[in-house]
């Protein structure tokens, strides 16, 4: 496990700095999202959905999305008894509609990444910047 995290960070390293460096070349200074911000969305899903058996809050989300939802009847056991029930709830519906074991972690970075490229484009100066951050932020905590 710990030979897969550590190729894992050396794969978001290289994503990272490619991403960073794309952003450099590609930015424009404007609020409208570009296709740079769609590539760089795109890049952050794929390297989130791909990242199994890697963190150390991997195998608990893992085991809750596999195997606790089984015991759930209703979305209203989840709201009712759950105090993270909006990842809960997310996992439920997703359980509903497929039953690839990994699916909630593609889904949580299709929710999460969209979210967070967007905001920083419209609601920073230099979105470039808070991109870096963002990237400096993840290779930190990959370490």
């Amino acid at each position: 496990m710990k030979t897969q995290m550590i190729i894992y960070d050396i794969i978001y390293l290289a994503f990272s700095i490619l991403c960073i460096a794309l952003y450099t070349i590609f930015d424009k200074k404007t609020k409208k999202i570009q296709p740079i911000d769609i590539i760089i969305i795109v890049i952050l899903v794929i390297i989130s959905g791909i990242r199994c058996n890697c963190g150390s809050d991997y195998y608990s989300y893992y085991i809750a999305y596999n195997n606790w939802l089984g015991n759930v009847d209703s979305i209203h056991m989840i709201i009712e008894d759950n105090s993270q029930f909006g990842l809960y709830v997310i996992s439920f519906l997703l359980k509903t509609i497929t039953d690839f074991p990994y699916a909630i972690f593609w889904m949580i970075a299709v929710i999460i990444y969209p979210t967070m490229i967007i905001y920083m484009r419209k609601t920073t100066r230099k979105a470039k910047c808070s991109i870096y951050v963002l990237y400096v932020i993840r290779i930190l905590c990959n370490i």
